[in-house]
């Protein structure tokens, strides 16, 4: 297990961006930088022992500033949307930045992917690690302050675990995630349309024109929505079902099945052989193919990302939950400390 520390570049302020690259003996790499908490590169061996680069991202630092895509960063204070840009705790009322149409996505301006973490690094005979944080200031309309950590960890069985801790001084909604654009070809192979994708989920959200859920819970079954079982992804892509031919492909919340930490997906390349086990302990999963973020979008290596090019996997509390009375609560009290871990274990076969 290997881990090391090198500046990654410099903000207009002259900050200095620290980048750590984390490395185990069975070839897994991986690089964090401290602007948004992002996963830079994650090298990762197929079948034959060949490595390649699963995340989509950017080169410079300067082009993550220039050219923003939320490439593989954390996302607070509350990740996905919220309606209409408005919640209430207690019968206050709480009014943010609309930034997705009349909604606000991904927390507006207090999106936590594009601040300045500052990061430490740890290691152990088996695992190595780095923990970043940030000060939340309340940025886009939240109420309060959080104090935010995140630790990524690689273990030497080629597990990736991303823990969040967030301790809020008021009343606020929480709900953190990680943005990765996954392509277990390599992030500049093309589209993820042979990928098999495997979900624990009966359920899903549907969305309305603006990927806000509806409010409504729909079953999986029968329909091009149902991953209990591995298939291509692509079926979805070319689905005539009206929840998918809007958005072109997926951009929905899965209702996992079960409580507590435990296997809520995979995903398998049939080309490399590389496959990926997703965990968590939170309640959903968003489903999203970059059906338009990335169209002819110039990323890392000079790779040219397209429509379908990679697919997110962001474990979450359901989007516009802290609107939605019958969905599990995102609020968190002054003082309460927030926690999640999320993991994604690699392997080849």
């Amino acid at each position: 297990m290997k881990c090391r520390e090198k500046v990654f570049g410099k903000l207009d302020s002259g900050e200095e961006v620290r980048l750590f690259h984390l490395e185990n003996d069975e070839g897994l790499e991986i690089d964090i930088i401290e602007y948004g908490a992002i996963i830079h590169r994650l090298v990762v061996p197929d079948r034959k022992g060949e490595r390649a680069d699963v995340v989509m991202g950017q080169d410079t630092l300067e082009d993550y500033i220039k050219k923003p895509g939320f490439y593989a960063a954390v996302i607070g204070r509350c990740a996905n949307r919220i309606a209409n840009a408005v919640f209430s705790i207690d019968g206050k009322e709480y009014v943010l930045e609309k930034n997705n149409g009349s909604n606000n996505l991904h927390s507006g301006s207090g999106n936590y992917a594009d601040k300045l973490f500052r990061g430490k690094l740890f290691d152990s005979e088996d695992k190595v690690g780095v923990t970043l944080y940030y000060k939340d200031f309340g940025r886009g309309g939240f109420p309060g302050t959080v104090d935010v950590w995140v630790t990524y960890t690689l273990t030497s069985e080629g597990c990736l675990e991303i823990r969040y801790k967030a301790i809020p001084d008021s009343d606020t909604v929480i709900n953190l995630t990680n943005h990765a654009y996954f392509n277990l070809s390599g992030h500049d192979s093309g589209s993820v349309e042979n990928h098999l994708l495997q979900i624990e989920a009966d359920f899903y959200l549907p969305n309305d024109n603006m990927a806000l859920p509806t409010g409504e819970v729909f079953s999986v079954k029968g329909t091009d929505m149902d991953f209990n079982s591995p298939r291509p992804i692509g079926d979805g892509f070319r689905s005539a079902e009206v929840q998918l031919a809007q958005f072109g492909g997926y951009d929905h919340n899965y209702c996992l099945r079960g409580r507590g930490y435990r296997k809520v997906a995979e995903l398998y390349d049939p080309v490399s052989g590389r496959g990926m086990e997703g965990y968590t302990d939170l309640p959903g999963m968003q489903l999203y193919t970059t059906n338009t973020a990335m169209k002819n979008s110039t990323g890392k290596d000079g790779a040219i990302y397209q429509k379908h090019g990679a697919l997110c996997l962001e474990t979450q509390h359901f989007p516009n939950s802290v609107n939605m009375s019958h969905f599990p609560s995102p609020i968190y009290r002054a003082g309460e400390t927030y926690e999640s871990v999320t993991a994604f274990k690699f392997f080849a076969k």
